[in-house]
C-alpha cells in the first residue's frame, strides 16, 4: 500500500493510529508532515500536542493547545488537554479555569 504524502487527514489519522499503538514519535513525525501541507489543521496542532504531553513534554504541548485553540477557540478536546498539561505541571488554579 502506497501512502497518500498530500493528504493531510491521511496523515493525521495515521499519526493518530501511531500513538493508539504508543508510538508517540513516529505519530509526531505524522503530524508534523500534515501540518506542513496544512498549517491550520487544528486537529493535528491538538494531536501532536497530545503525542507531546504523552512524552511529558508539557509546556510544548500547551503551546500546540494554543495553537489550536486560536484556530478554534471552542475546541472542547484542546482545552481540556490543555487544562490536563496544566495539572500535570501543577498549575491547577489555570488548569480549573478551563474545565
Amino acid at each position: 500500500m502506497e501512502l497518500d504524502s498530500k493528504n493531510p487527514f491521511l496523515l493525521r489519522n495515521l499519526g493518530v493510529t501511531y500513538s493508539l499503538l504508543g508510538k508517540e514519535n513516529e505519530a509526531i513525525e505524522l503530524y508534523d508532515l500534515a501540518l506542513k501541507i496544512k498549517p491550520d489543521d487544528y486537529d493535528s496542532l491538538r494531536q501532536k500536542g497530545v503525542s507531546l504531553s504523552e512524552l511529558g513534554k508539557m509546556e510544548e504541548a500547551i503551546e500546540l493547545f494554543d495553537q489550536a485553540l486560536k484556530i478554534k477557540p471552542d475546541d472542547y478536546d484542546s482545552l481540556r488537554q490543555k487544562g490536563v498539561s496544566l495539572s500535570e505541571l501543577g498549575k491547577m488554579e489555570e488548569a480549573i479555569e478551563l474545565f
